[in-house]
């Protein structure tokens, strides 16, 4: 970096260093040098704190994707929360079934549980009811979930005659009525998920439909065709971490179950394949065959019905989806003596109930020694 020299001016009114005594100009020139190295040394303390100076790195808001998984074996639900959210189960009182809250830390919602369907508009959380609750939606406008704009991506079929959005007067959603159209076992057909997002300023009102007034929200009558409006902001964040979670829920059970072949698909061995040890597996199979992301395989001597070998096979993927995942597996064993066996794929069954049990058969061969 370069200075330019520090140049003094004087005019015919001010003492001029000629007219000074030699000490006189001794400690004139001192001053003016020590000035001159004050305000070079200033000047170049402030450009070093300049550049060393950090910047600004504190983070921006920001959605953090859901990491930490839960699943729930009785209701044969899984899904992913962000690290800052946490489950609350809680028995609803009168019923058998419970009620799944999934609710932000340090908010105070954790006070009202069990949520349902109302709560305060300044919360955000989703409440998981498999036996239903019954009760009227919130007071607001409403949008068949199947027609709106703005939705979470979901990875099962809905009931599109139940699931609702329901929304604000600028027509963002504020919460989400979700009934599932083919819901595991224990599951009722009432049973239903409610998401709801924060609202700041959260008011409602009613448009009488024959004036076109404001009324009481008291004096609306829906069936009449009066019209709720609900105004607010909505926090945008928790909107995306709303979808987010929504977006990542998966039945592990998968409702009416299907035939094993619908289920998996064997690739390697094939049926009636001479194998040996160790055997390599792979092959395809839908998230509903897998918990964690795996299963068990186990070999069978056909002819004494003992087990030979198991394993575990392992996704080649993200498990929790309706869609096939590859899965693949290694089984080490000593072949017995008998030449004929077969392979069973059994379906993860974290409730251990047994009619959630399934399994899949393929016949082997063993080669000879």
């Amino acid at each position: 970096m370069s200075y330019e020299p520090i140049r003094a001016s004087w005019n015919s009114n001010k003492v001029s260093p000629g007219s000074m005594s030699m000490s006189q100009q001794h400690v004139f020139y001192s001053i003016v040098i020590a000035a001159g190295l004050s305000v070079l040394i200033s000047t170049s303390c402030s450009n070093l704190d300049s550049q060393t100076q950090p910047a600004d790195t504190s983070p921006a808001d920001s959605v953090q994707p859901p990491g930490d998984r839960y699943v729930n074996p009785e209701y044969d639900l899984a899904l992913r929360l962000p690290a800052s959210w946490i489950v609350v189960e809680e028995p609803l009182r009168g019923r058998t079934h419970e009620a799944i809250n999934l609710i932000k830390k340090g908010t105070g919602a954790k006070q009202e549980t069990p949520l349902h369907v109302h709560a305060e508009a300044d919360h955000s959380y989703i409440a998981i009811l498999p036996g239903g609750w019954g009760t009227e939606l919130p007071n607001s406008q409403y949008a068949p979930f199947s027609q709106a704009e703005e939705k979470p991506e979901l990875s099962f079929e809905i009931d599109t005659s139940k699931s609702k959005v329901l929304h604000l007067k600028d027509g963002s959603p504020w919460a989400y009525f979700i009934a599932p159209a083919d819901p595991p076992g224990k599951w009722t057909d009432s049973g239903f998920i409610f998401a709801q997002i924060q609202t700041r300023q959260d008011t409602t009102y009613c448009i009488d439909a024959e004036t076109g007034e404001r009324q009481a929200v008291r004096k609306c009558d829906y069936s009449r065709g009066d019209q709720y409006i609900r105004k607010g902001n909505r926090n945008e964040q928790e909107a995306a971490v709303i979808h987010e979670i929504l977006g990542s829920f998966f039945f592990v059970e998968g409702g009416e179950k299907k035939p094993a072949g619908e289920m998996i698909k064997i690739e390697n061995p094939e049926p009636e394949a001479k194998i040996s040890s160790p055997l390599p597996i792979k092959g395809v199979a839908k998230g509903y065959w897998y918990f964690e992301g795996t299963f068990t395989v186990k070999l069978y001597d056909d002819v004494t019905d003992s087990l030979v070998a198991q394993s575990s096979a392992e996704a080649d993927g993200e498990w929790m989806t309706e869609q096939f995942v590859p899965f693949k597996a290694t089984m080490t064993f000593k072949a017995p003596e008998n030449h004929r066996g077969r392979l069973v794929f059994e379906r993860a069954n974290p409730s251990g109930l047994p009619e959630n049990a399934q399994s899949y058969s393929v016949p082997v061969i063993f080669s000879s020694r």
